[in-house]
């Protein structure tokens, strides 16, 4: 893929979410080929945290699959979750329910939390657009897909400083009044 936005990929970090892997699970080598490609043209490294790799080992049931999954897991960057990240998930959910976005998976608050942490050097794919609300981040490169069952969209996403500002202004609008 040649995308003159993706170049701020370049040696940087690319945290892929569950639905990513889940994608590439079910078609195969051609987004598998895309990602790959991707992260060699832009020198990205590609990663999960724990909570990515437990979602999407949560849907195995097949010990050989299993086994395959962990496998492919183990071939990328692990990043860690601190305190500090998990304190920034919990208060994301609050920014999410001043949005009235109710019920933000955990994996996706610890992810959010992780690119506001590593801002301008972690990015973020996925293809649940509605769990990354425009309201805190920012999508720089979305590309279309044709799945199985319709069109889908994956996401490139990156930390906005400006749009976090709104929507703490927001809560604390809401909280004090």
């Amino acid at each position: 893929m040649d995308s003159p936005e993706l170049a701020r990929l370049a040696n940087q970090w690319l945290l892929v979410d569950t639905s990513v892997w889940l994608r590439i699970d079910k078609y195969g080598d051609v987004l598998q080929k895309l990602l790959g490609s991707i992260a060699s043209k832009y020198s990205c490294t590609l990663a999960v945290h724990n909570l990515i790799v437990q979602e999407f080992m949560s849907y195995t049931i097949s010990q050989s699959v299993y086994n395959a999954r962990l496998g492919y897991m183990n071939n990328f960057a692990s990043l860690p979750i601190d305190k500090a990240i998990q304190e920034t998930a919990i208060h994301i959910t609050r920014l999410y329910a001043v949005n009235k976005i109710t019920s933000p998976s955990i994996v996706d608050t610890v992810s959010a939390a992780m690119i506001k942490k590593y801002e301008g050097k972690l990015y973020f794919l996925t293809n649940d657009i509605k769990d990354f609300p425009f309201s805190l981040f920012n999508p720089f490169s979305i590309w279309p897909f044709d799945g199985d069952h319709g069109n889908e969209v994956f996401a490139f996403y990156e930390y906005n400083p400006n749009r976090y500002l709104k929507q703490e202004q927001k809560l604390v609008k809401a909280t004090t009044a």
